[in-house]
């Protein structure tokens, strides 16, 4: 029978300082493995529709995640998303445009949006990558991996 151990995020405190140790994960006979669903962050917890902007070279740019529940059978916990851009009223000449992307969740319950697929692409546009964290049931937070981005924030408007 194998031994199985899982540990949970510690919190540590250091003189008025907070310092989080990311430590959730779970060992099979020493090795480590994620942990067992239903014991992590479910992507399902995002299903409906966030709007708010986000930060790249183009500007502040108005952003629309569309969170769409897992496919019954998927062997990883995880959501199918349309991320969907365009111009703000502060930056008009922004382009339209839309991609398919998949949401996981990290060992230390980070969301991880992929990019996978162009719906429709601007010219001169790549798709970006997101890891981000619910601050509360509503607002959703993090950054934008490419190296002319920065953070992007959004709020649940739809079910």
């Amino acid at each position: 029978m194998p031994t199985v151990r899982c540990l949970r995020p510690v919190r540590l405190a250091l003189v008025a300082t907070a310092i989080t140790a990311g430590v959730s994960a779970c060992t099979i006979d020493g090795e480590a493995t994620p942990l067992p669903v239903g014991q992590r962050s479910n992507p399902n917890k995002l299903v409906g529709t966030w709007e708010g902007t986000y930060i790249c070279g183009q500007g502040n740019t108005a952003l629309t995640l569309t969170v769409s529940a897992s496919p019954a059978g998927s062997d990883l916990p995880r959501a199918d998303v349309v991320f969907s851009f365009g111009p703000l009223p502060a930056n008009p000449d922004v382009p339209r445009g839309s991609y398919r992307m998949t949401v996981t969740t990290d060992p230390d319950d980070s969301y991880r949006f992929n990019q996978k697929e162009w719906i429709d692409q601007p010219t001169g546009y790549t798709m970006v990558d997101l890891v981000g964290r619910l601050e509360s049931p509503t607002e959703l937070t993090g950054t934008v991996a490419n190296s002319s981005c920065s953070t992007f924030t959004v709020t649940r408007t739809g079910s």
